[in-house]
């Protein structure tokens, strides 16, 4: 059980909603940068929506099961990569289907009604001041961009929780990008200080 009750994310977090990131000590450094901003079609990144755990099926939209066959479709390697492990289709189903978004949340990349990439965070079970975060793509010519954009969504939503690092593991696609943002190894997991990340002004 996770001691402290997490602090709220904004209602509207939708990606329009983020603005460039850079930590205030290096004016100016963004995770993407102009170009590539200018190629990213934003409308297509959101928050997936879940219902609270235990909560009524009042008809409100739940999206675990979109993400569990985002992750059905990919691959073995790419399985292993994501999951530590080979995982089978009813493992994921059934992993996915458990998220509780009290401690948790995944950032998609859609095109249409399926995702193409996730970025998800996994609070600590002491709380948000440090998260878990997993990024998977399913691949395509824009690869590179919608990471990095995925990362720069996660950060702004996880400082909105309060979270003053992020850790990965392994061959997780979100470790390039923060080794990149002076991330450090620390056992088997790679962890980036985000205490002094928030919004760019201007």
């Amino acid at each position: 059980m996770n001691a402290h009750a997490p602090s709220a994310i904004p209602p509207a977090l939708a990606s329009s909603s983020f603005p460039p990131i850079s930590p205030p000590a290096r004016p100016g450094r963004r995770l993407v940068d102009i170009e590539a901003e200018q190629r990213i079609d934003r409308s297509r990144y959101r928050l997936l929506r879940m219902r609270p755990r235990g909560g009524l099926h009042d008809g409100t939209c739940d999206e675990r099961g979109v993400l569990a066959e985002f992750y059905v479709r990919l691959d073995a390697a790419a399985r292993r990569r994501r999951f530590h492990g080979g995982v089978s289709d009813g493992a994921i189903r059934q992993r996915c289907f458990e998220i509780d978004p009290a401690w948790s949340l995944a950032v998609g990349r859609w095109i249409g009604a399926e995702l193409s990439a996730v970025l998800e965070l996994h609070a600590h079970p002491a709380g948000w001041h440090d998260a878990e975060v997993a990024l998977c793509c399913d691949g395509g010519s824009e690869l590179h961009d919608v990471r990095v954009h995925l990362v720069q969504i996660g950060i702004f939503a996880a400082v909105a929780r309060g979270c003053r690092s992020l850790h990965c593991y392994g061959e997780d696609e979100a470790v390039p990008i923060l080794l990149g943002l002076d991330g450090q190894l620390a056992g088997e997991s790679i962890v980036v200080d985000i205490s002094g990340y928030g919004p760019q002004a201007g």
